[in-house]
């Protein structure tokens, strides 16, 4: 399981986080050998859970070398959802998971009867995401009207339910998406919305209907808060230095056939027909 943090300074609770979020017993843990993972808080906390720490070979380049190109695929496709909005470093994790959930429905590859299929496809619906929800550019302009019971909803169904907002990710449970309101500096879930893909409102403030100077203002603060972390994400693609694995990874990604839409069920929103973008064949 992969389990993304913001802090690496105490393992022990990044372990115990872990732990809380997977709801699981650790019966072995390996470490590598260095200092940070063999502190007495480390050894008390191990033996206070019976749980068994097993020393492996110390860690090179070449122990997990799928698994390091294909971190090293994702967060280059991050680092580019997150320089095309220009958005803040902040939105790091959103991008992120923006970006796997459209690997996961949109990218698909040849089986072994030549057919076209997604990893979506391959996992049996495995969460609720669509084609409308997911197949939105990641911080793009999005607007969307609130129900009247919605906590954010004032004065009942008399408050102004109109919300715009920056697109972050499609929810994986519910036919949902997920914004980000830059006058409420909050993420909040809707799922009626119209999206805007050519238009991004951290690149270009002028798209949105409710340009107001307060806006304005945090968003310059959010930039000038995350300076230094935009920088090195600049840096980062700008140099653009990668392993093989992680280049082999990323030609992979630039070969994989997309599906759009052709025809949209009105009732379930659904693809009818979608078309592959490499060859212009239609598949059902």
């Amino acid at each position: 399981m992969s389990f993304p943090t913001k802090n690496r300074a105490s393992p022990l609770a990044l372990l115990k986080q872990f732990v809380t979020f997977a709801g699981r017993k650790i019966r072995y843990l390996r470490i590598d050998g260095a200092k940070v993972f063999q502190s007495d808080e480390i050894k008390e906390y191990c033996a206070d859970n019976d749980v068994v720490i097993q020393l492996v070979v110390a860690y090179n380049h070449t122990m997990q070398a799928r698994v390091e190109g294909a971190i090293g695929c994702v967060k280059q496709h991050s680092r580019t959802s997150l320089l095309h909005a220009n958005k803040p470093a902040r939105f790091w994790d959103d991008a992120t998971k923006d970006f796997t959930i459209k690997k996961v429905y949109l990218w698909v590859s040849t089986d072994t009867r030549s057919r076209l299929q997604t990893p979506h496809d391959r996992m049996q619906l495995a969460f609720f995401c669509t084609y409308k929800t997911v197949a939105v550019p990641f911080g793009s302009r999005v607007i969307a009207q609130l129900p009247r019971e919605h906590r954010l909803v004032k004065n009942g169904s008399f408050g102004d339910r109109f919300v715009e907002d920056t697109y972050l990710y499609s929810d994986s449970a519910t036919p949902c998406i997920w914004m980000f309101s830059i006058a409420l500096q909050r993420k909040i879930e809707v799922q009626d919305f119209k999206s805007y893909p050519l238009q991004f409102p951290f690149k270009d403030p002028s798209c949105l209907t409710r340009n107001t100077p307060t806006i304005m203002k945090e968003m310059s603060k959010m930039h000038e808060e995350d300076a230094h972390d935009d920088n090195l994400i600049a840096m980062e693609t700008s140099n653009q230095i990668h392993i093989r694995t992680q280049m082999r990874a990323a030609d992979n990604a630039a070969n994989s056939h997309i599906l759009e839409p052709t025809d949209v069920d009105r009732d379930t929103n659904s693809p009818l027909l979608v078309r592959n973008t490499s060859n212009g064949e239609l598949v059902c």
